[in-house]
């Protein structure tokens, strides 16, 4: 097999045409909401929800909250449930200016797992016992 390469010369774009081009029509801006809510029911007692709230369009900076929670408790018959449970929340911020940026963010997450058999009480140690 033969393969051939023709080459050919670049043509410059001239600093008017680019700026002509870089000039073109802007794109209308996507309407953003303010809150966002889902909520969920499923099988063997699974709740869900997410919740997200944020300040809309700004050039100076962006504020913002977010929590979710998922939680189950499946289980077998005449045994103690095994329940579950994933929490999460947020609060994030950031602030612009000219050439420097200020962000940040707290965080919290909460996960809870319950196992076949266990008593709610958990795990106790005994000291001085062996």
């Amino acid at each position: 097999m033969e393969y051939s390469i023709r080459s050919q010369k670049a043509k410059p774009i001239s600093k008017r045409r680019l700026l002509k081009l870089l000039r073109s029509k802007d794109e209308a801006l996507t309407k953003l909401y303010r809150t966002y809510v889902k909520l969920g029911l499923g099988n063997y007692n699974i709740y869900n929800g997410e919740l997200y709230v944020n300040a809309l369009r700004s050039k100076t900076g962006a504020l913002g909250i977010s929590a979710s929670h998922l939680s189950g408790n499946p289980g077998l018959k005449d045994v103690q449930a095994a329940g579950y449970s994933r929490n999460k929340a947020a609060l994030y911020g950031k602030y612009m200016l000219d050439h420097s940026t200020f962000s940040g963010e707290f965080n919290f997450d909460r996960n809870a797992v319950r196992y076949y058999g266990l008593s709610n009480q958990g795990f106790y140690c005994r000291r001085g016992r062996s």
